[in-house]
């Protein structure tokens, strides 16, 4: 053995621990960092009312239809009903091997018919199996989906239907 290959495995060596050492002394930054700040928030808030959060939050993560639902801003949540629709479970007319299976949710201005939901129901089915699985694949085409189902339900419930909840969609 030469003195260059013992000096670049010693080198070697001592990387990997030099690497091992500093990754874990900026782990335990971090977390003491996240730590301190979560106990600066604790206090710094502690003051205030949960209102103030409510609004704070909602004015930064969510658009200004669904802030009026969750905050009372506009609409009082009184007046709103949600109904959930029956699960649809079809495949694709492109290719039947795939199946999906759809929760959906409406929040709505008054109670529904139930031959409404119904309509809207089968009217929603008959949309999905025209709908290639190419095309709601990834998160573009399923924005592009739930879109498309909203402005649907919309169309055919005439302002009776203010909001569609997804709540499972499922691709087998």
């Amino acid at each position: 053995m030469s003195y260059d290959d013992t000096t670049s495995q010693y080198i070697r060596g001592n990387q990997h621990k030099l690497f091992v050492t500093w990754f874990v002394v900026y782990t335990f930054i971090g977390i003491f960092c996240g730590w301190l700040g979560g106990i600066v928030m604790l206090f710094l808030f502690a003051g205030q009312k949960e209102e103030k959060y409510q609004k704070f939050i909602l004015n930064n993560f969510y658009d200004n239809s669904v802030r009026s639902v969750h905050t009372g801003d506009t609409i009082s949540l009184k007046k709103l009903q949600i109904f959930s629709l029956q699960p649809i479970i079809t495949n694709f007319d492109s290719s039947p091997k795939d199946w999906l299976r759809l929760d959906i949710a409406l929040i709505c201005k008054d109670i529904p018919d139930k031959v409404f939901l119904e309509t809207l129901h089968q009217d929603i089915m008959a949309y999905i199996r025209t709908v290639s699985i190419k095309q709601i694949t990834g998160a573009q085409g399923f924005r592009y989906f739930k879109e498309d189902i909203e402005e649907r339900v919309k169309l055919r419930s005439q302002g009776f239907v203010s909001s569609v909840i997804f709540r499972t969609f499922i691709i087998a």
